[in-house]
């Protein structure tokens, strides 16, 4: 990963490297893109564990100061409660709510969540804000209240943990993957765009591939940069970084060398 680092800095230093970047083998540049894709990905991934990891032995305590007394049951794939509802545990960053008579607009008001209506579990992701459901369809019929939630998550803890590890790299897996096909055709798109200016407007030596190369590269920046939005998102700076994969892409265009004049015959 440090020689693709060191790969980026020098193609930020020149408003040449343009030419550079159409030398090195097409598959070797997608490799070097996708590495930072990897990288973004697996960033989340490492924190959901490390969050799993620190918490989970903190929630049988936790569910005993927190949770009401009162029993929920799962029976027909449904969820009932004898617990006062709409319950919600926790602040405006994380809450669980309990809300059989409920909807997903009772995560509204929150940043992230866990919400369990009547016949499915809503998960809201804190930052992103993205819904993920789940129905109780796999789940067998149970009752428990909760000393007895908390005494087996205390006795299944290292079983619980593994489920959640497993989940966080399938959900990881599966987005990352579906992340880099919908990355790779928009910047698809922005290198037929580019192609056809570096080829009819700039009167470049330059086919598709090439000009798809280049788009990779300039996007590489913009990759790095939208980690930082993820945590402070702004319009500017969405902006700023869509305006820097531009320049990026035109300025090593522009300075490659001219195609050769046609021969008179």
């Amino acid at each position: 990963m440090f020689s693709a680092f060191r790969e980026t800095i020098a193609s930020l230093k020149s408003s040449t490297y343009g030419a550079t970047i159409l030398t090195k083998p097409f598959r070797w540049v997608l490799w070097y893109w996708t590495k930072y894709l990897i990288l973004l990905a697996s960033i989340p991934m490492v924190i959901s564990i490390f969050i799993i990891t620190w918490y989970l032995p903190q929630a049988p305590r936790f569910i005993t100061a927190n949770f009401p007394a009162g029993s929920v049951t799962v029976k027909n794939h449904l969820l009932s409660t004898t617990i006062k509802e709409p319950y919600k545990t926790g602040n405006q960053d994380f809450a669980l709510i309990i809300n059989t008579a409920g909807g997903t607009g009772d995560l509204a008001s929150v940043s992230g969540g866990m919400l369990f209506l009547k016949d499915q579990l809503v998960v809201k992701s804190p930052g992103t804000g993205q819904l993920q459901s789940q129905d109780y369809k796999q789940i067998p019929d149970f009752s428990f209240n909760r000393d007895q939630l908390a005494k087996w998550i205390n006795s299944n803890s290292f079983k619980l943990w593994l489920i959640l590890f497993a989940a966080v790299l399938v959900i990881g897996l599966v987005t990352a993957a579906t992340g880099w096909v919908f990355r790779l055709a928009l910047y698809g798109f922005c290198g037929l765009l580019f192609w056809l200016m570096g080829r009819y407007l700039l009167k470049k030596s330059l086919t598709f591939i090439q000009a798809l190369a280049v788009a990779l590269y300039a996007s590489v920046p913009q990759l790095v940069i939208s980690l930082v939005l993820s945590l402070v998102f702004s319009d500017l700076l969405n902006l700023l970084v869509i305006l820097l994969f531009t320049y990026l892409s035109i300025n090593w265009i522009r300075n490659l060398p001219p195609a050769p004049a046609a021969k008179n015959s």
